[in-house]
């Protein structure tokens, strides 16, 4: 089975990589959630009365798109080494601009993808987009919530706007929110 990506990109010009087949399954896990809220937004049996209705795909990706629009704003970008759990106090402990011992293996990844960082603001970003990548890849969905999510985001776009961009980063966000999205809707958490 092979799988076409496709990119496109937000309304606020960020790149994602759409898997036509996860859409699908996305839109097969809320499916059943939403009919049993809204069971009007589901039937589209038309009559000579009244037009098509939305669809559930299309109430799904708009409400979907909205999240990634805010999360990607470009003045999303306010993030500090204290909004990282114990991430000032390692680097109090080695000096700031340094990679925290525990950050080197993400930030040996980001170097292989990218490059080492050279420029001086980069140094300080990647402490911070590697403390980024750590809680995405560690931090489980029932943790996830709204405020970490944000953080996330505003971390890489920060290291954007100082043109330190990481595609696996932004990639594991957007598979954080898929599973934010999915698990609010399932669990009605935000």
């Amino acid at each position: 089975m092979s799988v076409a990506d496709v990119e496109e990109t937000t309304a606020t010009n960020h790149p994602i990589i759409v898997d036509e087949d996860q859409d699908q399954h996305h839109a097969s896990l809320l499916t059943p959630q939403l009919s049993s809220t809204w069971p009007w937004l589901i039937s589209v049996d038309q009559d000579q009365d009244h037009e098509s209705l939305i669809t559930c795909e299309e109430l799904q990706y708009s409400a979907f798109s909205e999240l990634e629009n805010q999360l990607c704003d470009k003045d999303n970008n306010e993030v500090d080494v204290t909004d990282f759990h114990g991430l000032e106090q390692a680097l109090n402990n080695i000096g700031y601009y340094k990679t925290p011992d525990y950050l080197k293996p993400i930030a040996t990844r980001i170097e292989n993808v990218r490059g080492e960082a050279t420029d001086f603001c980069h140094n300080g970003i990647q402490v911070l987009v590697c403390a980024a990548i750590k809680e995405m890849e560690e931090v489980s969905i029932k943790e996830l919530n709204w405020y970490t999510l944000k953080k996330r985001a505003a971390t890489l776009n920060k290291a954007k706007g100082l043109g330190f961009e990481d595609g696996f980063a932004n990639n594991l966000l957007q598979k954080n929110l898929y599973s934010y999205f999915c698990h609010s809707r399932n669990f009605g958490r935000n």
